[in-house]
C-alpha cells in the first residue's frame, strides 16, 4: 500500500514543532553550559551529561515529525536515537551512585 503524505501543515502545527525544537534545544545548551562551566564534582557532570543525551533522543524525534506534533504519540513510539536515552538514563543512574 502507498503512503500519502500531505504537503500543507498549519501554521498552529509549525509554531508547535518550532517550540519544541527551540525549548529543546535550549535545554541541551544549558546541560552543555553546566557541564562546561557549573558542574564542580563528578556527579554532576554525569548527570549533566546523561540530561544531554536524553534531550538529545527527544531533539532526534521531534525532527522527525513531518505535519502533526501528535505524531510523536503514534506507534512506533520513539524509533529514533535510542542509543542516546539508553546511555543518559544510564549516566543519570550512574551519577546518584558516585
Amino acid at each position: 500500500m502507498a503512503e500519502y503524505e500531505f504537503a500543507h501543515v498549519s501554521k498552529a502545527e509549525k509554531i508547535k514543532i518550532l517550540a519544541a525544537k527551540l525549548v529543546l534545544g535550549l535545554f541541551i545548551a544549558y546541560e552543555c553550559y553546566l557541564l562546561a562551566i557549573g558542574a564542580d564534582d563528578l556527579s554532576s557532570r554525569l548527570a549533566a551529561l546523561g540530561s544531554i543525551g536524553i534531550f538529545t533522543f527527544a531533539y532526534i524525534n521531534v525532527m522527525q515529525v513531518k505535519s502533526e506534533f501528535i505524531q510523536l504519540f503514534e506507534p512506533p513510539y520513539f524509533k529514533h536515537g535510542l542509543e542516546f536515552m539508553v546511555a543518559g538514563v544510564l549516566l543519570k543512574v550512574g551519577s546518584w551512585v558516585v
